[in-house]
């Protein structure tokens, strides 16, 4: 098991600083450098032309410290638009009992998108433009992405961050050590969920750094309490009697090699912490990372006649995020990178679920 969630996550970690780092470098380096001057002009002009006692309280900062709590979200609000760029990666992969191991990846994905926000509500939308792997050895994947967030405030004006998500690959590749990575048309990954996150401290705000980029001043930060539910589909939709592992891969499998899909249901409880620095007057630089314990109902499916087998498992869930942004009162920009993982162990198999991304984005409020 942990000789299977090490190496993993050094494989992911590899991908992903081959994967994330060449495109995220040159786009980034070339369209920061642009956004971040423009914003900087912006930022002067506004703050140059700005009555001091005129500016609006940042969201969940300042109105905090006059009050002593986090205020609802401001009715005045502005419209928020920002497009981004993301580069997004996933896998799931699992080990039998008799230690015979496969890895299931889509080819990872370069992303064009849209966040729409108004009254604290926000609505993000993604979809492949292109592949960042050879499609004659990854195939030819598809993904689109939908979340949609909102930021309560409860128990004395404390932070609470739900986001519902929908994540979804086609195509499919499949490698195992000692053989050639194997295409699978028609093969999906489907993950949809909830995310909750309840910040202790009242006057930080997890929206403000991570999601919204709203104005705000000082650093701080704050541990929090994070669950989730989660639901993972991994297989084909209505080909009952197709084989998921291709018979290239299939040695060793035992009686896997009839397997058609996977069904997760996850639900976590854990913690974390996140901090928010401000290193210059509008540049932020924001951490958060969480651990967890997760309860799993895994079911999987055998070709040809739709039969199932289920299983319960304890595991475990964590987290990390990295955010670089630049805000002022009508312009941000930024980077952030993030990173989540499951792990189940159930008698018969143990199963490791990832997805990373990497998002350079830029926005207006209006």
């Amino acid at each position: 098991m942990h000789t299977l969630v090490a190496s993993r996550l050094r494989r992911a970690c590899r991908r992903a600083i081959r994967v994330h780092g060449l495109g995220v470098t040159c786009v980034g380096v070339t369209c920061c450098s642009a956004w971040l001057a423009v914003g900087a002009r912006l930022a002067h002009a506004e703050d140059a032309t700005r009555p001091a006692t005129s500016a609006k309280p940042a969201h969940g900062v300042e109105s905090q410290t006059e009050k002593g709590g986090a205020s609802e979200p401001d009715a005045r609000d502005p419209v928020l638009v920002r497009p981004f760029l993301q580069i997004m990666y996933a896998s799931f992969d699992f080990e039998t009992e008799d230690d015979v191991a496969l890895e299931i990846v889509p080819n990872p994905t370069s992303n064009l998108g849209v966040t729409l926000g108004a009254w604290g509500f926000g609505l993000s939308l993604s979809m492949d433009v292109g592949r960042v792997e050879s499609s004659d050895e990854y195939g030819e994947s598809d993904n689109f992405n939908v979340e949609f967030t909102y930021p309560f405030r409860v128990f004395g004006g404390r932070e609470l961050d739900v986001a519902a998500f929908l994540h979804y690959h086609d195509t499919l590749s499949m490698s195992r050590a000692g053989a050639a990575r194997e295409v699978v048309d028609g093969a999906v990954i489907t993950t949809l969920g909830l995310d909750f996150m309840f910040v202790f401290d009242p006057k930080f705000s997890i929206a403000d750094a991570f999601s919204d980029f709203s104005p705000r001043s000082g650093s701080r930060g704050s541990f929090f309490m994070r669950s989730s539910l989660e639901l993972w589909f991994l297989g084909f939709i209505d080909e009952p009697e197709r084989r998921l592992i291709p018979d290239a891969l299939n040695e060793g499998f035992g009686d896997f090699v009839d397997l058609n899909g996977f069904n997760t249901g996850n639900a976590t409880l854990g913690a974390g912490y996140a901090y928010d620095w401000n290193f210059a007057r509008h540049f932020f630089l924001s951490m958060m990372g969480h651990l967890g314990l997760a309860g799993s109902l895994l079911e999987l499916t055998f070709a040809p006649n739709d039969e199932e087998e289920r299983s319960r498992a304890l595991g475990a869930s964590f987290g990390l995020q990295l955010a670089g942004s630049f805000v002022s009162k009508d312009f941000h920009a930024g980077l952030v990178t993030g990173a989540v993982a499951d792990v189940i162990n159930t008698h018969r198999v143990d199963v490791v679920s990832q997805r990373l991304s990497s998002t350079l984005f830029a926005g207006v409020r209006f």
